[in-house]
C-alpha cells in the first residue's frame, strides 16, 4: 500500500481528529505518531528517542487525537519551552519489518570517514535501536573509502542509497 503522513505543529486543533478527516486519510491502517521537534537533531546533538513515539494507534479519531496530545506533551515535559515549529508527524505503521536501525555519515566521537550503522534485524521492531532500551544492536563501520569489500547486499545498496542521497545533497 502508498505510504501516508501527515504533519501537525503545535496550534493543531483536535477538530481535524474530530472531523474524521485525519482517520479517513489512514482509513483502517494503524499508524505511528512521531515527534519532529526542532530541538530534537542538530549539528551539534542528536536526541533520536528523547521525544515520545506512539506506534499501532488505531486509525479513529479518539485514540488519535490522544496521541498527538501525548507526543506534543512530551516536548515540554522535561520543563524546557515547546517551540512554535515543532510538529508531529503520522504515518502509515509499517509492518514485516526485517531490518531498521541508524546510519551515521561519519564516526561521531572523532569525525572520522567511516559508515557507521547500528542496525536491528533481530526483533522486526523499528524503534529499538533509538528508544535506548535493553536490546544490543548490532554495528556495521565501514570506511568510506572501503564500500566494495562489504560482502552483504543488503549493506551494498544502504551504503549505494546513502552515496546517492549524499551527492543529492551536496554533503
Amino acid at each position: 500500500s502508498r505510504r501516508r503522513h501527515t504533519r501537525f505543529t503545535s496550534d493543531w486543533s483536535s477538530d481535524v481528529c474530530s472531523s474524521d478527516l485525519l482517520a479517513q486519510q489512514f482509513c483502517s491502517e494503524a499508524v505511528i505518531v512521531r515527534s519532529s521537534a526542532q530541538a530534537e537533531d542538530g549539528p551539534e546533538n542528536s536526541m533520536a528517542g528523547r521525544y515520545e513515539t506512539v506506534s499501532n494507534v488505531p486509525a479513529n479519531p479518539i485514540e488519535l487525537s490522544d496521541a498527538i496530545r501525548r507526543v506534543f506533551s512530551s516536548y515540554v515535559r522535561d520543563g524546557s519551552a515547546q517551540n512554535p515549529k515543532d510538529q508531529v508527524l503520522v504515518q502509515t505503521m509499517l509492518t514485516d519489518v526485517l531490518m531498521s536501525g541508524v546510519l551515521f555519515t561519519y564516526d561521531l566521537n572523532t569525525g572520522a570517514p567511516y559508515y557507521v550503522i547500528n542496525y536491528d534485524d533481530e526483533t522486526g521492531r523499528t524503534d529499538t535501536v533509538t528508544s535506548g532500551g535493553a536490546y544490543s544492536n548490532r554495528t556495521l563501520v565501514v570506511h568510506r573509502g572501503a564500500i566494495d569489500a562489504v560482502r552483504s547486499e543488503r549493506f551494498r545498496e544502504l551504503l549505494g542509497a546513502t552515496l546517492e542521497l549524499e551527492r543529492a545533497t551536496d554533503d
